[in-house]
């Protein structure tokens, strides 16, 4: 659970360590004649970087949730308020250019608030800070589901472009429901219909309370052993967890589709991605203990082995799931326990991986900006000296 903090926590620990010794390196010399002139010359100790530096670095990153306009604003009330809620963490809404956002209007609407956000002055409830584009200082990515009639190619095509984005520039995703077939498509692959799926009592929503509704249990899911959503939900263990889920999907990634070789580049770059950078980690499996009707009163037959989630097998995770383990946000009466703490482990660990990558690209970006401060303070760049460079560089570093 907490692997991606260890790293991130690593990281800096061993950056401290390497412009330690690059600022020590390049004494040694000196220092090798000063002692043979003077056996007692002291070594001179690096300063240490301080742990407030790396507490700062370390801070919660905001998740960035794509927007989605559908039901006059409760969607993406939905998303900001569960993810809140799952993860501890804030949240920031990611819209395409141009897009407008309603979810003020459903928020002053509600008698109860988000957890975390700015209080609008014209609702007096808090909202998520309203980024048009690529942030660049956020963490998880999270791409939420869409409802059966989605006519926004906007949405679309602003999600590609960020998914794609992300990839490139390892950032890890989460996507849901719908959001997970805009995922596996960006590799390259295609969704089917699938039987009984689509829970047809209602679909997930808040009550009055800020009690999630309509989470009803449709069938199991069985993860495959040996993958990260297993070691996640499974806390460490390489053991399959069967776990019962709610359901409200009508399409599924397809794995078992035929693959033509494409003739160009860009196409046989996606058939490679799919094939080699992607595995299933999840399947449908019956439940015989849940019996529940259609529409027309027939009993559902949820339709078996199909793909419930899926990863990237290297880089930074990138995780699509079918349910929604958001919805299972809720904590116990009078405890700090969640009712489900294997879904709600899912939202956990991604958040924490979203704050490794954020930590390390403030990280980057301190280093690459104090190179630069530094580079200008010399007129004729004939005059650098990079031993001299390196130890300027550690020294600002290490003052903060």
């Amino acid at each position: 659970m907490f692997y991606y903090k260890s790293i991130a926590t690593i990281a800096f620990i061993l950056y401290g360590t390497i412009l330690t010794n690059l600022a020590l390196a390049t004494d040694i010399d000196e220092l090798e004649t000063e002692t043979q002139k003077n056996p007692h010359t002291k070594i001179p100790q690096a300063p240490k970087i301080k742990k407030r530096f790396i507490a700062q670095q370390m801070m919660p990153a905001p998740i960035s949730i794509s927007y989605r306009s559908d039901g006059e604003g409760k969607g993406a009330f939905y998303d900001h308020y569960t993810v809140q809620l799952s993860t501890k963490h804030e949240t920031q809404l990611m819209k395409a250019p141009g897009m407008t956002s309603i979810l003020h209007r459903f928020a002053k609407q509600q008698t109860f608030n988000l957890p975390y956000g700015k209080e609008d002055k014209e609702t007096q409830k808090k909202l998520p800070p309203m980024i048009e584009g690529w942030d660049e200082n956020g963490g998880l990515l999270f791409i939420p589901g869409r409802p059966r009639i989605d006519a926004s190619r906007t949405r679309e095509v602003f999600e590609q472009k960020i998914i794609r984005r992300a990839m490139l520039t390892g950032r890890p995703i989460l996507a849901v429901c719908g959001g997970a077939w805009r995922l596996w498509e960006a590799y390259g692959g295609t969704t089917k219909e699938i039987k009984d799926h689509n829970y047809s009592g209602g679909m997930l929503r808040l009550n009055e309370c800020g009690v999630v509704t309509y989470n009803i249990p449709i069938h199991d899911i069985k993860t495959v052993p040996h993958t990260l959503l297993t070691s996640i939900m499974n806390k460490n263990s390489a053991q399959e967890v069967r776990k019962a889920v709610n359901s409200v999907h009508w399409l599924a990634p397809d794995d078992n589709a035929s693959v033509t070789l494409p003739s160009n580049k860009d196409q046989h770059t996606h058939f490679k991605a799919l094939y080699e950078l992607l595995q299933v980690s999840a399947r449908s499996i019956a439940n015989p203990n849940i019996s529940l009707k259609t529409r027309q009163g027939e009993v559902m037959k949820p339709e078996e082995e199909t793909v419930e989630a899926f990863e990237t097998l290297r880089g930074s995770p990138i995780v699509g799931i079918q349910w929604h383990p958001e919805a299972y946000c809720r904590y116990k009466e009078g405890t700090n326990i969640y009712y489900d703490s294997k879904h709600n482990s899912i939202l956990k660990f991604m958040a924490d991986a979203g704050d490794a990558y954020a930590a390390r690209r403030r990280m980057t970006k301190e280093f690459m900006d104090l190179r630069v401060t530094l580079l200008r303070r010399y007129k004729d760049k004939r005059q650098i000296n990079i031993a001299k460079l390196r130890k300027e560089i550690f020294k600002e570093l290490a003052s903060k």
